[in-house]
């Protein structure tokens, strides 16, 4: 609308110019003279070209206060334009902050589970009064432990173990070594006796096992001597079994 209104202020601006360079006057409706009247033809030219002039500068001054209302409007729209190109860059932005957060707490919830608990903590038994050190916690879960983790994929492998006749329990134990050699484990499995039974010539058992996992294997062959084990600190620890009577 206002580029119209300019058009047309212009257009009246250059019809003002060319009657004033060729002398000839705008209509006056306002000041119609009558055919014959005295005063026809008695107003001087200067009188006509000045007022002409001021028309002329009249209309200077109304296009230049359209050209400036132009530049508002303008500047209006283009501000406006800017404020929606910032939301939609704050809106990006947020969303790409949102996923990198969630990135990262995604990455420290894998770490801390990946950390094993420290032996000196302690930590609150629920179910009662008590508490329970980190180290005897991890006993509990051996797989929190990443030492533990060679020795429990070997426990999973199926095994063909036979020996008969009474054979000492330190024999069995070093056939179940041989046995699970490899590039995880090179000298087999890891044994640590915290009992002194595995030494001791006078335990004799016999296995005959075909095809079963090895964690059963071991436990069959100390269930005999009133052993159990545990997967602990990178070891397989010899403990007392919790069912042994006293003599």
């Amino acid at each position: 609308m206002v580029g119209v209104v300019l058009r047309r202020a212009r257009w009246a601006l250059l019809v003002s110019a060319a009657c004033v360079a060729t002398g000839l006057r705008l209509p006056a409706q306002d000041h119609e003279t009558k055919p014959g009247s005295p005063s026809q033809g008695a107003e001087p030219a200067k009188e006509a070209t000045r007022r002409d002039q001021g028309r002329l500068q009249q209309l200077e001054r109304e296009i230049q206060i359209l050209e400036i209302r132009l530049t508002i409007k303008r500047a209006e729209v283009a501000e406006v334009q800017a404020r929606m190109q910032r939301s939609h860059a704050e809106a990006v932005l947020a969303g790409l902050e949102e996923q990198s957060l969630r990135a990262q707490l995604k990455e420290m919830d894998s770490a801390s589970a990946a950390i094993p608990f420290p032996d000196t903590k302690i930590i609150e038994h629920k179910p009662g009064n008590t508490t329970i050190s980190a180290g005897e916690k991890r006993q509990a879960r051996p797989e929190a432990d990443p030492a533990n983790q060679p020795i429990l994929d070997a426990l999973r492998r199926r095994v063909v173990l036979e020996f008969p006749d009474r054979t000492p329990l330190s024999e069995i134990l070093k056939a179940i070594q041989a046995a699970t050699k490899g590039t995880a484990l090179p000298g087999g499995l890891p044994f640590r006796d915290e009992t002194g039974r595995s030494a001791d010539a006078k335990d004799e058992v016999r296995i005959q096992s075909t095809d079963k996992a090895l964690r059963d294997v071991l436990k069959s062959v100390l269930d005999q001597v009133g052993l159990d084990f545990e997967v602990r600190d990178g070891f397989i620890v010899l403990v007392k079994s919790r069912g042994e009577k006293t003599q």
